[in-house]
């Protein structure tokens, strides 16, 4: 909502949509949030382009300044940032906006690491990206790998 009030210059524009979103409909779950569409509980939800597709939603698009779906328009999108609850209890953190990308998390000393690397590869050919922007996917052509050493607690 940010952003369509900075790319429409619309100042309020923000408050304005978060006033006219009642609490009772708000889902944590974009599917949850369709299915009121799907039975005639809303008129309209924000999701996704792909899983409006896949459920044969009629939908419209935002445009790249605001879908967080441009890697050019990055820029413009850190000019709007939202605070979240933080890990602790009265925490918070700052987000700024960026594109939004699917990933995927190998971890490896998981149960199945050969399995995991498989299906790894087999979503980064050609006939799977195919197959993935024929639902509606924006894939991407290469992949970035970034490996992350945890500093996991364990309870006890």
């Amino acid at each position: 909502w940010k952003l369509a009030e900075l790319a429409m210059q619309r100042p309020g524009l923000a408050a304005q949509l978060a006033l006219a979103s009642p609490e009772d409909i708000m889902r944590g779950n974009e599917a949850d949030l369709a299915a009121l569409v799907q039975t005639g509980e809303v008129d309209a939800a924000w999701c996704y382009e792909s899983l409006a597709k896949a459920l044969k939603l009629k939908y419209i698009t935002l445009g790249n300044q605001i879908d967080l779906g441009s890697a050019a328009d990055s820029s413009f999108y850190m000019r709007a940032a939202v605070r979240v609850a933080g890990d602790q209890p009265g925490d918070s953190i700052v987000i700024a906006g960026s594109p939004i990308r699917y990933a995927m998390a190998i971890v490896t000393n998981g149960a199945d690491v050969v399995g995991a690397a498989t299906l790894r590869d087999r979503l980064q050919d050609s006939t799977s990206r195919r197959i993935m922007r024929r639902a509606g996917l924006d894939v991407l052509d290469s992949v970035r790998v970034t490996t992350l050493r945890s500093k996991m607690r364990i309870a006890q």
